[in-house]
């Protein structure tokens, strides 16, 4: 409304300058004042005045509107007041500090002086420091409507001294205990209040909210409630110390005493129908039976007899039979209202119906309170929290073609035994009765959790305590899930089952909550876990692994077939031809007179006595360069001759053949003479070939046409020759 009323003068000022009769002559000028303290204690009020003077204009001058922006710093100061001291009415606006006003009437109410004060403002200190004030866009007019030159105060610095003011607020905002409300309705300036809660309230959580952010509380949260009175006192400090305090007075009511004792036993003693017998044999935990009666026979009478003397009995189904199969139903209720039904199927002889007689259940869930079933147990009793007035029953038969009904699953009274029967109805029309004894009771459960969290996963939706059913997806690689949690009551236990050995696709954790008083709550993550990523269907492992084999099995064959194709590529040597070595030398052996070496040829001065008497020089010897055995076992030159025999052998070199051939015979001789083993040379498996080896195989094939064994120490000759090759390049590197 202030800063309308602003607008609203500003307006009127602009149109009245507009609207007034134009100067004649230049408009006037004025001098903008503003008056204030040097400095102020903290906690105290500031007055600043704003004045004009030294106005001056036509007919001595007048001021007739006036309008801007008073500046002050709100960290140093709080608003108090605004007072106009203008003949004219100026107003102010404390949300943005603007303030405005013009002269109505002209002259009388226009400055017509000198000067003039126009406005006071009080300001109050809140924090220690220095600041200044003053206005911003200030302006004036005269009575012709014409815009005075004014010269703008000089802002004025204020310094505020002294200890800083704390906020004395203590109050409350609101006031609440979680799930009860309190009495009378909560109000700042109240401060008392009750409440009555249950006995099973064993604590409550008050909340508190302050009014004054720089205030403190205490005695909020969770308080332990005794049977009887509690005082709970929530205390407001303000800043400044000064407290107040709020107090509820709850009263725990106490526990109702417990009913007197009552049996449990809905059992029969005894069952007979008619007299006909029972199948299977009455037993007094088997519930249902079977009869079978002539097709006349429209009902029978039942004779039941409880084992407790104050349960009772009811029949039903035991008259007015059709054609069909009947159903006798007894009914068993125990002291305590525990129920027991025990079932007699009817049926006729000759009945060959091919319609199932299954009327068991093959699974019975119960969400709020779990039960271990069993199809052949047709009683179960369960107790529930109080809040619990109706079951959440899933029922599955155990043949496809049976029905369910569920009776009385409502309104279940507290304190009492509240019957909840699953009917099951066989195709053949045979029922089986599954009885639920519910006692509802007067605690409420204190099963829930306030935080529920899957380790580096987010559950959908967003944990809520209410909400008992959460969605996750993870990959592959994820096969146990770390749950976090925290309970409500710090009495409450958690199970966790199914958060390990995760099974590709839907797996189901439980988190399963107990309170003091044995009640349960199920929280359900249903987890998907992704299938393993395959190539071609195949795990990556196995594929690499059977592609690295592939590679592999390509490789041996390509490297096989090069090495085939090399090895035709190479020429086939020439199968040898015999070589015509005949050689029949006719000379008496020479023996060697005085040599060293026992070599015939080591010596050229060497006098060598013929078999005759006769001596010959050495130039007399065999006409051959080839050397001797003996030789041709010893170091390179051996080695060299050897290369030259073989040489010979590969260019069909006869003569030299020949010479090596005639040398190794005239050396046999000599042995002989000399009394040794023309043979020691004669060795295919040494380790590198002889001369005498060699001429022993060419003489081998001359005779039999055979060249298995010259070939072969050629092959081994070329053999020893690499490998001398590289021993040579060895050593010299």
């Amino acid at each position: 409304m202030i800063k309308k009323t602003i607008i609203t003068t500003a307006a009127a000022c602009l149109l009245a300058i507009t609207m007034l009769p134009q100067a004649v002559s230049a408009a006037g000028s004025a001098t903008e004042n503003i008056s204030a303290p040097t400095s102020v204690v903290n906690g105290s009020n500031a007055t600043i005045t704003v004045s004009v003077s030294n106005i001056s204009g036509p007919g001595g001058g007048a001021v007739s509107n006036y309008q801007g922006t008073f500046v002050y710093n709100s960290t140093y100061f709080d608003f108090v007041s605004f007072t106009s001291s203008a003949p004219f009415n100026i107003s102010f606006n404390s949300s943005n500090s603007l303030f405005g006003g013009f002269s109505s009437q002209g002259a009388t109410t226009s400055i017509t002086g000198t000067s003039s004060n126009l406005f006071t403002i009080v300001l109050k200190a809140k924090q220690v420091g220095t600041t200044t004030v003053s206005t911003n866009n200030s302006a004036m007019g005269d009575l012709y409507a014409d815009k005075l030159t004014l010269t703008a105060a000089t802002p004025r610095s204020i310094t505020i001294t002294g200890a800083p003011v704390l906020s004395s607020n203590n109050y409350l905002s609101a006031l609440s205990v979680s799930g009860y409300s309190i009495t009378p309705t909560f109000n700042k300036n109240t401060n008392s209040y009750t409440l009555t809660v249950p006995n099973s309230a064993s604590s409550v959580t008050v909340n508190a909210t302050r009014e004054d952010s720089s205030a403190s509380i205490t005695g909020t949260g969770n308080r332990n409630l005794s049977v009887g009175s509690n005082t709970v006192n929530v205390v407001v400090t303000a800043e400044d110390g000064s407290p107040r305090t709020y107090t509820i007075a709850i009263t725990r009511e106490a526990a109702p005493p417990p009913p007197p004792s009552k049996s449990n036993d809905a059992t029969l003693k005894s069952l007979d129908v008619g007299g006909y017998t029972l199948s299977p044999t009455f037993n007094k935990d088997t519930t249902n039976y079977t009869i079978t009666v002539d097709p006349s026979i429209k009902g029978l009478d039942v004779s039941a007899i409880t084992n407790d003397p104050n349960a009772t009995v009811s029949v039903t189904g035991n008259t007015n039979w059709d054609g069909g199969t009947n159903n006798i139903t007894i009914k068993v209720t125990a002291e305590d209202g525990t129920v027991k039904n025990y079932i007699v199927t009817v049926k006729r002889p000759g009945d060959t119906s091919s319609k199932s007689s299954n009327n068991f259940l093959k699974e019975l869930n119960i969400k709020e309170a779990p039960i271990k079933f069993n199809k052949n147990t047709n009683s179960y009793s369960i107790t529930v929290p109080y809040e619990v007035d109706k079951l959440t029953i899933d029922a599955v038969t155990d043949h496809k073609g049976a029905k369910v009904e569920i009776i009385g699953n409502k309104d279940f009274k507290v304190g009492e035994v509240n019957v909840v029967e699953v009917r099951v109805t066989a195709e053949d029309g045979s029922v089986r009765i599954y009885s639920i004894n519910v006692t509802r009771s007067a605690s409420l459960s204190q099963n829930k959790l306030t935080n529920l969290e899957v380790e580096g996963h987010n559950i959908s939706p967003d944990f809520d305590p209410e909400i008992e059913e959460y969605y996750l997806k993870v990959p592959y690689s994820v096969t146990d899930l770390e749950i976090l949690y925290k309970t409500k009551n710090k009495d409450a236990k958690v199970e966790i089952i199914g958060n390990t050995d995760l099974k590709v696709g839907n797996n189901v954790i439980m988190v399963k909550v107990t309170d003091a008083n044995g009640f349960t709550r199920a929280y359900l993550i249903n987890v998907e876990r992704e299938a393993p990523h395959t190539i071609l269907g195949m795990a990556p492992w196995l594929f690499y692994g059977l592609l690295g084999l592939l590679l592999l099995l390509l490789f041996l064959i390509f490297f096989l077939l090069a090495k085939r194709r090399k090895k035709r590529e190479q020429p086939t040597p020439p199968t040898p031809q015999p070589i015509n070595i005949n050689v029949n030398p006719s000379f008496t052996p020479d023996v060697n007179i005085g040599s060293k070496n026992n070599s015939n040829f080591a010596d050229e001065n060497a006098r060598v006595i013929r078999g005759d008497g006769n001596e010959t020089d050495s130039n007399r010897r065999l006409e051959s360069s080839a050397p001797t055995s003996h030789q041709l076992e010893q170091g390179d030159d051996s080695s060299q001759n050897l290369d030259t025999l073989m040489t010979a052998i590969s260019d069909r070199d006869v003569d030299t053949v020949k010479m090596f051939v005639k040398r190794v015979k005239a050396e046999d001789m000599q042995d002989e003479l000399r009394n040794l083993d023309p043979d020691r040379y004669d060795d295919l498996f040494d380790d590198e070939v002889t001369v005498h080896e060699v001429v022993r195989a060419i003489e081998e094939w001359n005779e039999t046409g055979d060249s298995k064994k010259l070939l072969m120490l050629m092959n081994q000759h070329d053999a020893d020759k690499l490998e001398r090759k590289i021993k040579r390049r060895s050593r010299s590197s």
